[in-house]
C-alpha cells in the first residue's frame, strides 16, 4: 500500500485516525499503542516480514532514550548521535534493498 493509493487515503488514514482519537479518550497510552499498531500494519501491508525491523528500531530508541536520560551531557549527546547514525543506516539499508 502507498502512500498515494486510494486503499490508504480512503480506508487505512480515516481508519487509523479515527482509532487513534478514540482511543486517546481513554489514555495517551492508549492512543500510542493503536498509533504504533496501525504504523506496523501499514507496514506488514508492503512486506510482512520486514515489521521485525522498525519493531527492533523501536526498541532500540526506548533503550538509547533511557540510557540518554541517565547520562551526562557529553555522554548524552554521543549517544543521541549513535542513535541517529543508526536510523540513518537503517533508512539508507531499506533505500537500498528496495531499489
Amino acid at each position: 500500500m502507498l502512500f498515494n493509493s486510494f486503499e490508504f487515503i480512503y480506508l487505512f488514514l480515516p481508519s487509523a485516525v479515527a482509532l487513534h482519537f478514540l482511543a486517546a479518550r481513554w489514555s495517551t497510552s492508549l492512543a500510542v499503542a493503536v498509533t504504533i499498531l496501525s504504523s506496523l500494519v501499514f507496514y506488514a501491508w508492503w512486506k510482512p516480514p520486514y515489521v521485525i525491523l522498525p519493531i527492533i528500531s523501536i526498541m532500540a530508541n526506548y533503550w538509547l532514550a533511557r540510557k540518554i536520560l541517565l547520562a551526562d551531557v557529553k555522554t548524552a549527546r554521543a549517544i543521541m548521535l549513535t542513535g541517529v547514525t543508526a536510523n540513518l543506516l537503517v533508512l539508507g539499508y531499506l533505500n537500498i534493498s528496495i531499489s
